[in-house]
């Protein structure tokens, strides 16, 4: 709600891509074991985290390197997660999708607009994780938005053995490079 009035979303691009990438990961070969990974729940911005972790490792692919492309097939990482992510602060926040007039298709492009103003590319925040690794995670994304903490996850009894739980790292500095004001 917002003003005491009920927001209808609007659909965009984004939203397609985070609800096409849920409807394919959730049954699938990691995330079916956890399908409550993928509800756009604020638990679900901490799972990401650390699913993104076991997969990818915490180090990340080239650390402070501004220059840093992503290969072809993790730009569509980048894509999917993303959309999600958006999608997520777009659900629990007062945001909203904001696409470029100009190419609405566009995915990569695509900001979420809070309540202050504020424009986060949601693609971006999950580049820089892939970049510089996992101190600069989704959950960490929303606390440094909100103020709010997202507790760490946990898995459940029947994950597969190797996905253990380890903390996200949150540092000032690393909060300071989430937001795209």
């Amino acid at each position: 709600m917002r003003c005491g009035k009920h927001f209808t979303p609007i659909e965009t691009a984004a939203t397609r891509r985070a609800l096409a990438f849920v409807e394919r990961e959730r049954n699938g070969p990691f995330f079916g074991a956890v399908p409550a990974a993928l509800d756009f729940s604020l638990i679900s911005l901490a799972c990401m985290d650390q699913l993104m972790n076991e997969l990818w490792g915490i180090t990340g692919e080239a650390p402070g390197q501004a220059d840093w492309q992503p290969a072809a097939p993790r730009l569509q990482h980048i894509m999917d997660l993303g959309a999600y992510l958006g999608e997520v602060l777009c659900r629990q926040m007062p945001a909203h999708w904001e696409m470029d007039p100009a190419q609405p298709q566009n995915v990569l492009g695509a900001r979420v607009v809070d309540a202050q103003g504020r424009r986060i590319n949601p693609c971006a925040q999950v580049a820089v994780r892939f970049r510089d690794g996992g101190g600069s995670g989704m959950a960490a994304l929303f606390t440094a938005l909100t103020g709010i903490a997202i507790p760490p996850w946990h898995p459940p009894a029947a994950m597969p053995a190797q996905v253990s739980v380890t903390p996200m790292p949150s540092s000032p500095a690393a909060k300071a490079d989430l937001i795209d004001v």
